[in-house]
């Protein structure tokens, strides 16, 4: 293990320095789900079903928003989701159903730093607590140390967040 000046154990230096790649993908493909950059087109109807239709109102106490209390505010919320860069967005897709049961996103991205934060979620009861739920964040994190190469993922809450 490398010493720094001071004989502490500082790991290897880093092979490749330079910032790293925002998120840019269409689709990552798993076993039990698909992870796929979030568009109005194809993922606001599922969507709109637990985000306003069949909302769970406890579901969003630690969200930046209060729920939706129309379906336009909805349409317009993924509307700025989809032109959102950093925050990223993503819909996941139940295979089995073939329906968009969740959204998150990769937000407060560092490509100077390589560091991304995992935030945003929610999942409609189908999935919470599944496999789908899992694999989605799993695909993601894949990609983000596989694809981008970062060092970091975060996924902060605090011990309240169940």
């Amino acid at each position: 293990m490398p010493l720094n000046q001071y004989q502490q154990e500082v790991g290897p230096s880093l092979v490749d320095a330079t910032p790293g790649r925002m998120p840019d993908i269409t689709l990552l493909d798993g076993r039990y789900c698909s992870v796929e950059h979030l568009t109005v087109a194809e993922h606001y109807e599922d969507i709109l079903d637990f985000y306003f239709t069949n909302q769970i109102l406890s579901d969003w106490t630690y969200m930046y928003v209060d729920p939706f209390e129309s379906e336009e505010a909805v349409r317009q919320c993924l509307e700025d989701y989809e032109q959102s860069s950093n925050p990223y967005f993503f819909a996941i897709r139940d295979k089995v159903s073939g329906k968009v049961l969740g959204t998150f996103s990769l937000m407060a991205i560092t490509p100077k730093n390589r560091s991304v934060e995992m935030g945003r979620v929610i999942l409609a009861p189908a999935i919470q607590k599944t496999r789908v739920a899992t694999e989605a964040q799993y695909l993601v994190m894949k990609y983000v140390f596989e694809g981008l190469n970062y060092r970091r993922y975060e996924w902060k809450c605090d011990s309240l967040n169940r």
